[in-house]
């Protein structure tokens, strides 16, 4: 078969362009987010200190893009670069919750609001025997610590859990 180089190129370009764009975003100082691997990024935007200096956020993006392994479950975005990660596949999607290796945005709290309303409407289900109770109850707990990283207050829960 012949493979087409050009179109490998283009393709490689977009993901790396997407890649920098979201990095871009992440270090901006009003960004939330949430997850395992947030938390470093967090801290890096509070430093004080002086680092290597950048003309701006997207020349810092460009930089270091080559530096971080980034992929998407649908849920979050992983960086986990040595393999063996299910988050966000199958039926265990809130596992990237509470994942080292996840980073949640704001771009994923729609999925995130959907997950939790269908956990909730699991909740009231009255054949799922106790392993399916308590399986919901964590994937709720999951959902709510997000949600609520990502900003929804707790009237916005109740909403979605009435």
């Amino acid at each position: 078969r012949k493979q087409d180089a050009e179109l490998y190129d283009i393709v490689g370009l977009e993901a790396l362009n997407i890649k920098i764009d979201l990095l871009e975003h992440w270090l901006e100082p009003d960004a939330i987010l949430t997850g395992g691997a947030a938390e470093p990024i967090l801290a890096f935007r509070t430093k004080k200190e002086d680092l290597a200096t950048n003309e701006d956020r997207v020349e810092m993006a460009k930089a270091i893009s080559p530096l971080v392994h980034l992929r998407a479950t649908g849920v979050a975005w992983c960086t986990a670069d040595t393999g063996g990660c299910n988050g966000g596949q199958g039926v265990e999607k809130t596992r990237c919750g509470d994942c080292d290796n996840a980073v949640i945005d704001e771009s994923r709290r729609g999925v995130w609001q959907g997950i939790y309303a269908q956990q909730v409407e699991l909740r009231h289900l009255t054949d799922i025997g106790p392993g399916g109770i308590e399986r919901v109850e964590r994937d709720i707990k999951r959902c709510e610590a997000v949600l609520k990283c990502l900003g929804a207050s707790k009237e916005d829960l109740d909403n979605v859990a009435t």
